[in-house]
């Protein structure tokens, strides 16, 4: 298995969460880092993912009240 930091686009269609992802890194000034596809490092990725919080609290699919 290679490791990537890149999303699978078709997943997320399917699970209907690629608009919120996007918006997300637009809103956040990532889309270039997002955008790239290149291999990563494993442990530093899930090392910041394990540590990655966000509260969505407006965007285009958001029930937040």
């Amino acid at each position: 298995m290679v490791a990537t930091r890149y999303y699978d686009e078709e997943l997320l269609v399917h699970l209907g969460l690629l608009d919120d992802l996007q918006w997300l890194f637009v809103q956040g000034s990532m889309v270039h880092f997002a955008k790239m596809k290149k291999h990563t490092y494993r442990n530093l990725t899930l090392k910041f993912l394990s540590n990655l919080h966000v509260e969505v609290t407006r965007g285009p699919h958001c029930q937040a009240t």
